[in-house]
């Protein structure tokens, strides 16, 4: 084993590796930890490819420059996350059910793994939340999401009729 070899060969870069492997494992477990891009394995290791088509989330009311960058990442990292849920609901439906049913167990209720939550539920909780988290206690404005469309081409991101 690679590691046994290193501490043989110097302890003190054995601790190294160890230590480093630790601190790897705290930044990927810990959503929203940024130590540095360098540090972080894995943030330059694709390629991003170009799409024919970008969607675009805007909510109207909110402006970045208004908040501190931890509020601003309170309110719009929440609204992203709950953008996100039926994507993440297919995680269920795609892949843990089909790997239960492929062992030949029944598949848990989908309850257990997916999070329904209306708009108007999530609102208001939200809204609350928001007033616990902005300093002022409030949004500067009301919240109006709207999604748009956008063609790349090849000099900025042109929208879509």
């Amino acid at each position: 084993m690679f590691l046994k070899q290193v501490y043989r060969y110097n302890k003190w870069l054995f601790a190294a590796f160890v230590a480093f492997g630790v601190a790897q494992l705290l930044v990927f477990s810990k959503p929203g930890i940024v130590f540095s891009p360098f540090y972080n394995y894995g943030m330059y290791s694709g390629v991003i490819h170009i799409k024919p088509v970008y969607s675009v989330t805007h909510f109207e009311g909110l402006k970045a420059h208004e908040y501190s960058p931890q509020e601003w990442d309170k309110i719009f990292v929440t609204l992203e996350r709950y953008e996100a849920l039926p994507q993440n609901d297919s995680i269920y439906i795609n892949h843990i059910a089909r790997l239960y049913r492929k062992i030949g167990l029944s598949a848990p209720n989908i309850q257990h793994f997916s999070l329904a939550v209306p708009p108007h539920v999530f609102e208001a909780w939200y809204s609350t939340y928001v007033k616990k988290t902005v300093s002022n206690g409030a949004l500067k404005s009301s919240l109006a999401r709207q999604t748009k469309q956008y063609r790349w081409t090849g000099q900025k991101l042109e929208p879509l009729p």
